[in-house]
């Protein structure tokens, strides 16, 4: 994790100079996914928040942040704003790219929270959905 903080922030010190948007949004998600895995997940919480201030929470480049986001705070167990975040990334996903495999990543991301907190019904129907998307493969963007 130490190469990819320290490549991390070199990356996000270059894409500032540049004044990128889409550069310093990806450097901030690569951030938080180090801080994720090393599970710092305020940091972590901290760095997915800077990386959809960059581009909004319609962009493209918002969809993994967001899901991530989700993950960090279930981390915490704060499980409702996973749920939003999850969601939010979910709702993204489909306006972008249809069924492809960023929305499966999501509905098993939701599948497993519910699962956690004891919506069984709601688990199954996630879950359900990301079998009915393992069947239409292969899961590419075009982009």
């Amino acid at each position: 994790y130490d190469n990819a903080e320290k490549y991390g922030r070199m990356a996000l010190k270059v894409a500032q100079e540049q004044k990128h948007p889409s550069s310093i949004s990806r450097a901030y998600n690569s951030l938080g996914l180090t801080a994720l895995g090393r599970k710092k997940n305020n940091e972590a919480i901290d760095n997915f928040k800077r990386a959809i201030e960059q581009v909004g929470m319609d962009a493209p480049e918002a969809v993994a942040p967001l899901n991530s986001l989700g993950a960090a705070y279930s981390n915490v167990g704060d499980y409702e704003s996973a749920e939003t975040y999850y969601y939010k990334s979910l709702k993204l996903n489909k306006k972008l790219y249809g069924d492809k495999a960023d929305i499966a990543s999501c509905l098993n991301n939701l599948g497993a929270l519910c699962l956690d907190r004891g919506k069984l019904e709601e688990a199954k129907k996630h879950m359900e959905e990301v079998v009915k998307l393992d069947k239409k493969k292969p899961w590419t963007r075009t982009s």
